[in-house]
Protein backbone atom coordinates (compact mmCIF):
# COMPACT_ATOMS: atom_id res chain seq x y z
CA UNK A 1 0.00 0.00 0.00
CA UNK A 2 1.45 3.35 -1.11
CA UNK A 3 1.54 5.88 1.72
CA UNK A 4 -0.17 9.13 0.80
CA UNK A 5 1.72 12.33 1.58
CA UNK A 6 1.00 16.02 0.98
CA UNK A 7 3.41 15.97 -1.98
CA UNK A 8 1.66 12.97 -3.55
CA UNK A 9 -1.77 14.46 -2.89
CA UNK A 10 -0.76 17.70 -4.61
CA UNK A 11 0.52 15.73 -7.59
CA UNK A 12 -2.73 13.75 -7.71
CA UNK A 13 -4.83 16.91 -7.57
CA UNK A 14 -2.78 18.50 -10.34
CA UNK A 15 -3.30 15.45 -12.52
CA UNK A 16 -7.04 15.27 -11.78
CA UNK A 17 -7.77 19.00 -12.14
CA UNK A 18 -5.22 20.22 -14.68
CA UNK A 19 -4.24 17.02 -16.47
CA UNK A 20 -0.58 17.62 -15.63
CA UNK A 21 1.97 15.30 -14.06
CA UNK A 22 2.60 17.56 -11.06
CA UNK A 23 2.55 21.18 -9.88
CA UNK A 24 4.25 23.34 -12.50
CA UNK A 25 6.45 26.08 -11.13
CA UNK A 26 8.17 28.94 -12.89
CA UNK A 27 11.77 29.73 -11.91
CA UNK A 28 11.86 31.78 -8.69
CA UNK A 29 12.53 35.51 -8.68
CA UNK A 30 14.86 36.72 -5.95
CA UNK A 31 14.64 40.10 -4.24
CA UNK A 32 17.55 41.59 -6.21
CA UNK A 33 16.07 40.59 -9.57
CA UNK A 34 12.60 41.78 -8.53
CA UNK A 35 13.95 45.19 -7.45
CA UNK A 36 15.86 45.54 -10.73
CA UNK A 37 12.74 44.84 -12.79
CA UNK A 38 10.57 47.21 -10.76
CA UNK A 39 13.16 50.02 -10.99
CA UNK A 40 12.51 50.26 -14.75
CA UNK A 41 8.80 50.96 -14.26
CA UNK A 42 8.58 53.86 -11.74
CA UNK A 43 5.59 55.60 -13.35
CA UNK A 44 3.67 52.37 -13.84
CA UNK A 45 4.31 51.32 -10.24
CA UNK A 46 3.23 54.74 -8.98
CA UNK A 47 -0.13 54.09 -10.64
CA UNK A 48 -0.67 51.41 -8.00
CA UNK A 49 0.69 53.53 -5.15
CA UNK A 50 4.08 51.82 -5.07
CA UNK A 51 7.38 53.71 -4.89
CA UNK A 52 9.74 51.75 -7.17
CA UNK A 53 12.81 53.33 -5.56
CA UNK A 54 11.80 52.13 -2.09
CA UNK A 55 11.25 48.49 -3.05
CA UNK A 56 14.77 47.28 -2.27
CA UNK A 57 14.50 48.55 1.33
CA UNK A 58 11.14 46.86 2.01
CA UNK A 59 10.70 43.69 4.00
CA UNK A 60 10.35 40.83 1.55
CA UNK A 61 10.13 37.08 1.27
CA UNK A 62 10.78 34.82 -1.70
CA UNK A 63 8.51 31.87 -2.39
CA UNK A 64 8.29 29.19 -5.03
CA UNK A 65 7.12 31.45 -7.84
CA UNK A 66 8.10 34.97 -6.89
CA UNK A 67 9.04 37.57 -4.32
CA UNK A 68 6.55 39.55 -2.21
CA UNK A 69 7.16 42.98 -0.67
CA UNK A 70 5.40 44.36 2.41
CA UNK A 71 4.20 47.85 1.44
CA UNK A 72 3.48 48.73 5.07
CA UNK A 73 -0.12 49.74 4.41
CA UNK A 74 -1.86 46.40 4.84
CA UNK A 75 -1.01 45.40 1.29
CA UNK A 76 1.62 43.23 -0.35
CA UNK A 77 3.12 43.56 -3.83
CA UNK A 78 4.18 40.30 -5.47
CA UNK A 79 6.21 39.90 -8.64
CA UNK A 80 5.97 36.56 -10.40
CA UNK A 81 6.58 34.74 -13.67
CA UNK A 82 3.50 32.59 -13.13
CA UNK A 83 1.00 33.52 -15.85
CA UNK A 84 -1.60 31.17 -14.35
CA UNK A 85 -1.42 32.90 -10.99
CA UNK A 86 -1.77 36.31 -12.67
CA UNK A 87 -4.78 35.15 -14.72
CA UNK A 88 -6.53 33.60 -11.72
CA UNK A 89 -5.74 36.56 -9.48
CA UNK A 90 -7.29 38.87 -12.09
CA UNK A 91 -10.61 37.07 -11.58
CA UNK A 92 -10.51 38.16 -7.92
CA UNK A 93 -9.83 41.88 -8.46
CA UNK A 94 -12.11 44.04 -6.33
CA UNK A 95 -14.00 41.13 -4.76
CA UNK A 96 -14.46 41.14 -0.98
CA UNK A 97 -14.33 37.41 -0.34
CA UNK A 98 -14.41 35.85 3.10
CA UNK A 99 -12.05 32.91 2.61
CA UNK A 100 -10.11 33.87 -0.55
CA UNK A 101 -7.28 36.43 -0.71
CA UNK A 102 -8.35 39.92 -1.73
CA UNK A 103 -6.70 41.15 -4.92
CA UNK A 104 -6.55 44.86 -5.73
CA UNK A 105 -4.70 44.89 -9.07
CA UNK A 106 -2.84 42.65 -11.51
CA UNK A 107 -0.54 43.86 -14.25
CA UNK A 108 2.10 42.73 -16.72
CA UNK A 109 5.46 44.45 -17.04
CA UNK A 110 5.52 45.21 -20.77
CA UNK A 111 8.09 43.38 -22.92
CA UNK A 112 8.82 40.96 -20.07
CA UNK A 113 7.36 37.69 -18.82
CA UNK A 114 6.82 39.15 -15.33
CA UNK A 115 3.57 40.05 -13.60
CA UNK A 116 2.72 42.19 -10.60
CA UNK A 117 -0.02 41.36 -8.10
CA UNK A 118 -1.26 43.74 -5.41
CA UNK A 119 -3.06 41.92 -2.61
CA UNK A 120 -3.97 42.11 1.05
CA UNK A 121 -1.36 41.35 3.69
CA UNK A 122 -2.08 38.22 5.71
CA UNK A 123 -0.58 36.42 8.69
CA UNK A 124 1.07 32.98 8.56
CA UNK A 125 -0.89 29.97 9.71
CA UNK A 126 0.45 28.65 13.05
CA UNK A 127 2.57 25.52 12.58
CA UNK A 128 0.19 23.35 14.60
CA UNK A 129 -2.77 24.44 12.45
CA UNK A 130 -0.81 23.87 9.27
CA UNK A 131 0.11 20.35 10.32
CA UNK A 132 -3.50 19.57 11.29
CA UNK A 133 -4.72 20.87 7.92
CA UNK A 134 -2.20 18.84 5.91
CA UNK A 135 -2.84 15.69 7.97
CA UNK A 136 -6.59 16.03 7.40
CA UNK A 137 -6.16 16.53 3.65
CA UNK A 138 -3.97 13.43 3.37
CA UNK A 139 -6.30 11.31 5.51
CA UNK A 140 -9.52 12.27 3.69
CA UNK A 141 -8.40 13.25 0.13
CA UNK A 142 -11.32 15.71 0.38
CA UNK A 143 -10.22 18.07 -2.45
CA UNK A 144 -10.08 15.10 -4.85
CA UNK A 145 -13.64 14.02 -4.02
CA UNK A 146 -14.95 17.57 -4.29
CA UNK A 147 -13.47 17.93 -7.75
CA UNK A 148 -14.69 14.51 -8.89
CA UNK A 149 -18.17 15.27 -7.55
CA UNK A 150 -18.41 18.39 -9.67
CA UNK A 151 -18.22 20.58 -6.57
CA UNK A 152 -21.34 18.97 -5.13
CA UNK A 153 -20.49 18.82 -1.44
CA UNK A 154 -23.10 16.18 -0.56
CA UNK A 155 -21.74 13.90 -3.27
CA UNK A 156 -18.22 14.61 -2.04
CA UNK A 157 -19.33 13.64 1.46
CA UNK A 158 -20.65 10.31 0.17
CA UNK A 159 -17.45 9.71 -1.82
CA UNK A 160 -15.42 10.39 1.32
CA UNK A 161 -17.57 7.90 3.21
CA UNK A 162 -16.93 5.24 0.57
CA UNK A 163 -13.23 6.05 0.66
CA UNK A 164 -13.14 5.57 4.43
CA UNK A 165 -14.87 2.19 4.06
CA UNK A 166 -12.35 1.13 1.41
CA UNK A 167 -9.45 2.21 3.62
CA UNK A 168 -10.79 0.22 6.56
CA UNK A 169 -11.22 -2.89 4.39
CA UNK A 170 -7.75 -2.53 2.92
CA UNK A 171 -6.05 -1.97 6.25
CA UNK A 172 -8.00 -4.39 8.43
CA UNK A 173 -9.21 -6.95 5.85
CA UNK A 174 -11.28 -9.53 7.78
CA UNK A 175 -11.34 -7.41 10.96
CA UNK A 176 -13.24 -4.43 9.57
CA UNK A 177 -15.66 -4.47 12.51
CA UNK A 178 -12.99 -4.61 15.18
CA UNK A 179 -12.62 -1.78 17.71
CA UNK A 180 -9.32 -0.83 16.08
CA UNK A 181 -10.93 -0.60 12.65
CA UNK A 182 -13.79 1.51 13.97
CA UNK A 183 -11.35 3.81 15.75
CA UNK A 184 -9.42 4.25 12.51
CA UNK A 185 -12.62 5.07 10.58
CA UNK A 186 -13.72 7.58 13.21
CA UNK A 187 -10.31 9.27 13.10
CA UNK A 188 -10.67 9.94 9.35
CA UNK A 189 -14.23 11.13 9.83
CA UNK A 190 -13.07 13.52 12.55
CA UNK A 191 -10.49 14.96 10.15
CA UNK A 192 -13.21 15.47 7.52
CA UNK A 193 -15.28 17.37 10.09
CA UNK A 194 -12.21 19.44 10.97
CA UNK A 195 -11.73 20.47 7.34
CA UNK A 196 -15.37 21.48 7.04
CA UNK A 197 -15.93 23.16 10.41
CA UNK A 198 -12.51 24.46 11.46
CA UNK A 199 -10.95 25.18 8.07
CA UNK A 200 -14.15 26.17 6.23
CA UNK A 201 -13.47 23.97 3.20
CA UNK A 202 -17.12 23.90 2.16
CA UNK A 203 -17.26 27.71 1.97
CA UNK A 204 -13.92 27.89 0.14
CA UNK A 205 -15.04 25.41 -2.51
CA UNK A 206 -18.43 27.09 -2.90
CA UNK A 207 -16.71 30.44 -3.48
CA UNK A 208 -14.27 28.95 -5.99
CA UNK A 209 -17.16 27.29 -7.83
CA UNK A 210 -19.06 30.58 -8.05
CA UNK A 211 -15.94 32.28 -9.42
CA UNK A 212 -15.33 29.55 -12.00
CA UNK A 213 -11.97 28.56 -10.49
CA UNK A 214 -10.95 24.91 -10.27
CA UNK A 215 -8.10 24.96 -7.72
CA UNK A 216 -5.53 22.15 -7.60
CA UNK A 217 -3.04 23.00 -4.86
CA UNK A 218 -4.55 22.68 -1.39
CA UNK A 219 -1.92 22.49 1.34
CA UNK A 220 -1.02 24.47 4.46
CA UNK A 221 1.46 26.66 2.57
CA UNK A 222 -1.45 28.15 0.63
CA UNK A 223 -3.50 28.97 3.70
CA UNK A 224 -3.05 32.13 5.78
CA UNK A 225 -5.24 34.17 8.10
CA UNK A 226 -6.47 37.69 8.63
CA UNK A 227 -5.87 39.51 11.94
CA UNK A 228 -9.38 38.51 13.03
CA UNK A 229 -8.47 34.83 12.60
CA UNK A 230 -10.36 34.23 9.35
CA UNK A 231 -8.62 31.55 7.27
CA UNK A 232 -7.81 32.63 3.72
CA UNK A 233 -6.73 30.71 0.62
CA UNK A 234 -3.82 32.27 -1.28
CA UNK A 235 -1.56 31.56 -4.28
CA UNK A 236 -4.07 30.34 -6.87
CA UNK A 237 -1.54 29.65 -9.62
CA UNK A 238 -2.36 25.95 -9.84
CA UNK A 239 -5.90 26.53 -11.11
CA UNK A 240 -8.08 26.22 -14.16
CA UNK A 241 -10.37 29.19 -14.81
CA UNK A 242 -13.65 27.92 -16.23
CA UNK A 243 -15.61 31.14 -15.83
CA UNK A 244 -14.96 34.63 -17.17
CA UNK A 245 -11.44 36.01 -16.80
CA UNK A 246 -10.38 39.27 -15.23
CA UNK A 247 -8.44 42.25 -16.59
CA UNK A 248 -4.64 42.29 -16.51
CA UNK A 249 -3.24 45.79 -16.93
CA UNK A 250 0.07 46.50 -18.69
CA UNK A 251 2.63 49.04 -17.56
CA UNK A 252 5.45 50.33 -19.76
CA UNK A 253 9.04 51.10 -18.94
CA UNK A 254 10.03 54.63 -18.01
CA UNK A 255 13.70 53.72 -18.01
CA UNK A 256 15.53 52.35 -21.01
CA UNK A 257 16.44 48.64 -20.76
CA UNK A 258 20.03 47.94 -19.94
Amino acid sequence: MVTMTVKRLRALLTEVVLGEAGPSRAPPIGKEMAAKIVSKFPKGMAKFGIDAKAISAMESWTGTNGTAFDLGNGKVFKITRDQKEAATSAVLIGKELTNIVRIYAVWRFKDTNFYGILQEKLEPLPDADGKAFNDALVATRLPVWIHKSGYDFEKAKEMTKQFIISQVKERFKDNANSPEAQKFAHSINDKWNMLVKRFNMREMFNTLKQLGIDFADFHAGNLMRRPDGTLVLIDLGQSKVTGGGGDIDTITQSVSPG
